[in-house]
């Protein structure tokens, strides 16, 4: 979707605008920038995030540790832990690094409908330092992140020390995520925003987000 006007507007009063990907170039030039808008690539510090990090000690670890990391919004999609349901079992545990303020009440109302979760949930303290999330990825078999993401660095960070990834196939994060490899790839369907999720945030209105396409999902 292109950027809200009010954003192209505030983007204008500048000389240039920068941006991570093609595909955010082109919703700001779609949204009405008119500013020269350069695309200056996300970077991931290869001193810090590598496949030769030490991973973390897990308590209370899964045969099967899967990783989720994310902003609480309905934008991230974390309804894939309904989904999920259909494929894990007692061997997984999933591990939430999630945040916000309605984050606590609404993954608990989350999980208390999926009745068939045979899978453990873990939540991540919010304040880990970003020197140590590289162990956490290191922990991992896995990092989900199916969220309609602007730039999808945890994507990338996970990329980068070796841990397998399945992302949504659309935005920013996509993008260089196929070029570093290491990624299964979810394909989108459009979906118009909900009511809840306009009244969370209006510049939503009108507008539509990718969702997973859960069969390619499981």
């Amino acid at each position: 979707e292109p950027t809200p006007r009010a954003w192209a507007e505030s983007c204008n009063q500048f000389d240039e605008v920068w941006t991570f990907s093609e595909f955010n170039a082109r919703t700001f030039a779609e949204g009405g920038v008119t500013r020269p808008i350069r695309i200056l690539p996300p970077t991931v510090d290869l001193d810090m995030y590598h496949p030769g990090i030490e991973p973390v000690r897990l308590a209370d670890a899964g045969e099967i540790n899967i990783l989720s990391v994310f902003e609480w919004g309905w934008r991230k999609h974390p309804d894939w832990l309904v989904h999920a349901a259909d494929v894990l079992d007692e061997r997984a545990t999933v591990w939430l690094r999630t945040y916000g303020p309605t984050c606590e009440h609404e993954l608990r109302e989350l999980l208390r409908s999926i009745p068939n979760r045979k899978y453990a949930v873990k939540w991540l303290p919010d304040q880990i330092p970003e020197w140590r999330m590289a162990s956490w990825y290191r922990a991992m078999n896995l990092l989900v992140s199916l969220g309609a993401e602007g730039i999808g660095l945890p994507t990338l960070e996970a990329v980068a020390c070796g841990t397998p990834v399945i992302a949504l196939n659309w935005g920013a994060g996509a993008e260089w995520a196929k070029r570093f490899g290491g990624c299964r790839m979810v394909q989108p369907s459009d979906e118009r925003v909900d009511a809840y999720a306009v009244s969370k945030w209006p510049y939503y209105v009108g507008s539509s987000w990718p969702t997973p396409e859960w069969e390619d999902f499981r």
